[in-house]
């Protein structure tokens, strides 16, 4: 923490201090003589503001702060908030595949739309059947057996945000018939 910090906790600390004396008005320092006790209580109002918020530092009454400081002190503040509370880029993704169901060896073509609030992002595709990866956009990919697929698309944003979707891909032969169930053997 910085010079001009400690030296707000300390001000703030103070001000904390000296406002439970009844005569107080922000910004004034009470007085040591008898002359301040004969003089008629002042009441200070704080703003208003919802029931349940709290008082903030700009509630207090500053005491004996160089205004200089005090602006230094919110500029490192404010500093400080940034650096803590970055931002989280927000993706969407929508896949699609074309065919999603037919014979092998089947072709799919597919795609990504995607959003994202931090701008370029890198795709990646895994298609669900122990192939290798694509980092293409829009890959097609040839399925060889049959069997059920899940091709999955990855976006990720250069802050490190993922955003996922997944399509069902069904290779059927058409001259499979379907196992034989028996009425007491599911």
């Amino acid at each position: 923490m910085n010079r001009s910090a400690w030296k707000l906790v300390w001000v703030l600390a103070l001000a904390l201090f000296a406002s439970g004396c009844g005569g107080c008005q922000p910004g004034e320092v009470p007085e040591a003589d008898d002359a301040a006790q004969q003089r008629p209580a002042v009441v200070a109002t704080a703003p208003e503001r919802p029931p349940a918020a709290l008082p903030t530092a700009r509630d207090l009454p500053t005491v004996g702060v160089d205004p200089e400081d005090a602006d230094a002190a919110d500029e490192a503040q404010g500093e400080a908030m940034d650096e803590e509370e970055p931002e989280e880029a927000d993706c969407s993704v929508i896949a699609d595949a074309d065919p999603d169901f037919g014979e092998p060896p089947m072709t799919v073509q597919f795609s990504v739309d995607y959003e994202c609030t931090e701008g370029g992002a890198t795709v990646k595709w895994d298609f669900g059947d122990g192939s290798s990866a694509a980092g293409e956009e829009n890959p097609s990919h040839v399925y060889t057996d049959t069997g059920e697929y899940i091709a999955v698309v990855t976006v990720t944003t250069p802050d490190g945000a993922i955003a996922t979707d997944e399509i069902d891909i069904t290779v059927e032969a058409e001259d499979e018939e379907p196992p034989d169930v028996e009425p007491g053997n599911p």
